[in-house]
């Protein structure tokens, strides 16, 4: 089998997956696969008529790399707490706080970050999840920050991401964005990812998805945007959002 046929048969076995997760039966036989500028695929959506699908393949090279920067950023993390002021301390004591950190981040400069956070949290726990974007200097190197009660008489402290499979899919679904398509129907974009996904796409992700869009005008060229694992047969992310009884499975949810 030469590549193009082997790749529309992998669109076809994703497609039937993405079609399965919705609670649809796909049926070969009407199923278009058009050469471009057309869009990858056709099919006849149940109560929506023919659909066009652009279809990106989320890969995350660098994984293994940044769960190594995570893990040590986490042992700093603990380091750092352990150095506080005795005051500060007990500040942060009682709280679940967690972060994730921007690719960029260094190991140079890591300490000192980790030292502004804590700084923020015992001064304001209340605020920091808002407040922290505000600081030019952890608004360059952090990308969330979670603050919660944990019950505990001690800090519960988590790098929970060092960029992510997130951050890809964001990248990519702006470079489709901007590219234009040839099409008599509503194109939607299925952006997915296998074997190196999650089953779940944080709810601070689908924020920036939410966010990207807006800032673009639209969803143009799109009518939708997918975010799928084709590993777990789920569908993260839509935007914008669908009822259930149109989704069909409903999405992952998860707080970080």
């Amino acid at each position: 089998m030469d590549h193009s046929n082997r790749q529309k048969v992998e669109e076809q076995e994703l497609f039937q997956r993405f079609l399965l997760a919705r609670g649809v039966d796909l049926d070969i036989k009407h199923l278009a696969q058009p050469d471009p500028p057309q869009p990858d695929l056709l099919y006849p959506m149940p109560g929506e008529g023919t659909t066009a699908f652009e279809l990106v393949e989320i890969k995350d090279e660098g994984s293994a790399r940044r769960l190594d920067r995570q893990i040590q950023t986490q042992r700093v993390f603990s380091n750092t707490y352990s150095a506080l002021p005795r005051s500060t301390q007990a500040a942060l004591n009682g709280l679940s706080i967690v972060v994730g950190f921007r690719e960029d981040l260094t190991s140079h400069n890591a300490k000192r970050t980790i030292g502004e956070i804590a700084d923020l949290v015992a001064r304001d726990s209340s605020r920091s999840e808002q407040t922290f974007r505000s600081t030019r200097s952890l608004a360059r190197c952090v990308s969330f920050l979670r603050v919660s009660p944990n019950g505990l008489p001690f800090p519960m402290l988590h790098v929970s991401s060092f960029g992510t499979y997130g951050d890809n899919i964001l990248a990519r679904i702006n470079e489709k964005l901007s590219k234009q398509y040839v099409a008599k129907h509503p194109v939607e974009l299925l952006a997915w990812y296998g074997h190196q996904g999650s089953a779940t796409f944080e709810i601070h992700r689908r924020e920036q998805l939410r966010t990207l869009v807006q800032d673009r005008g639209g969803c143009t060229p799109f009518r939708r945007i997918w975010v799928f694992s084709s590993s777990h047969m789920r569908a993260l992310a839509v935007h914008p959002e669908l009822d259930a009884a149109t989704l069909g499975v409903p999405l992952f949810r998860e707080e970080l």
